[in-house]
């Protein structure tokens, strides 16, 4: 009968052929897909690869998270005039403080669609109200 130790030993060697059999997978898979690109086998493009770390609880993690670029955050610029139309995605507000209205759908019940704001100018003429 084997002991626990025995056996913890046999668990680790069978997750590093484990390991070695994922790692093989991939480079195969890695070659081929290079030969579909035009590379040859012997001269892969530069890769660096990622090591992997277990846990307490047996998951994996990456070593080392890959460097990312930060996103530059672009500043929106001042809307000076807008059009009330079905493509508007956003409300400005000058255009809510202008008219009091807080929905796009409010404005074009009340303006009509294309309806045209622009700042420091008069609001547009309200739509004719249909009676019923």
């Amino acid at each position: 009968m084997k002991t626990v130790e025995q056996l913890k030993q046999e668990i680790r060697e069978l997750r590093a052929k484990e390991g070695e059999l994922v790692e093989e997978i991939g480079r195969r898979a890695r070659a081929e897909a290079l030969a579909d690109l035009g590379f040859k086998a012997e001269e892969p493009p530069a890769v660096k690869p990622i090591r992997v770390t277990s846990t307490a609880n047996g998951h994996e993690k990456p070593a080392v998270k890959p460097k990312t670029t930060p996103r530059k955050r672009t500043i929106p610029e001042e809307i000076t005039q807008w059009v009330a139309d079905k493509s508007a995605r956003r409300l400005p507000l000058f255009v809510m403080k202008a008219t009091g209205l807080q929905t796009k759908k409010q404005i074009v019940a009340r303006f009509g669609e294309d309806a045209v704001f622009e700042v420091g100018k008069p609001l547009p003429d309200e739509r004719p109200v249909a009676q019923a």
